[in-house]
């Protein structure tokens, strides 16, 4: 039975990122890394990886090269809906802000994932909330108090090529709102 369940999991966890890269290919994206990617050693569980969070994109971006169960606020609508079905496989990590008691079992869920050999290391974007990328916003500590490696990964988007995909500031040409393809790095 285990050998079915993770096996399957295998099989979404790789269809998620094909269906990542496939989002990110359709908008022309380039995405480039510097230095080595951070490998888990033997006997060590994965650890949590942080990043800098500036569009709904960044998950998309980051998930397309490695599978993360990412941590973040649960949403309505069409979100909820992909929270609910697509990233089911993933073993993410969704809490309400608006919950004291939720506070503390994701702090255990967070606590039991990060520990566990055989589940995708986490992705968390610490600051909480996207931002412009002109500042940094104080991380919550919560993730950097799980005692495993933290990797940090910073997401930096080339705005030659105009904004980013769901920029606050829309670009008006005709009086329509044209996005612009972000050239990713």
């Amino acid at each position: 039975m285990c050998a079915t369940v993770c096996s399957q999991r295998h099989w979404y966890c790789r269809l998620v990122k094909f269906l990542c890269s496939v989002f990110v290919m359709s908008w022309s994206g380039v995405i480039r890394f510097h230095n080595q990617r951070p490998v888990a050693l033997p006997g060590q569980p994965a650890g949590v990886f942080v990043a800098n969070h500036s569009s709904m994109i960044d998950f998309i971006v980051l998930q397309q090269t490695n599978s993360y169960a990412v941590v973040g606020q649960k949403h309505k609508g069409w979100v909820g809906w992909v929270q609910d079905h697509v990233l089911s496989a993933l073993d993410c990590v969704w809490f309400n802000r608006g919950e004291s008691k939720n506070r503390r079992a994701v702090a255990e869920k967070l606590k039991e994932h990060a520990h566990d050999r055989t589940r995708p290391p986490l992705l968390v974007f610490p600051e909480g909330t996207c931002v412009n990328n002109r500042f940094v916003m104080q991380f919550k500590k919560g993730v950097f108090e799980l005692d495993v490696p933290i990797h940090p990964i910073a997401i930096k988007y080339n705005n030659v090529r105009g904004a980013k995909l769901f920029s606050t500031a829309p670009k008006r040409t005709s009086g329509a709102w044209v996005p612009e393809r972000p050239l990713v790095i």
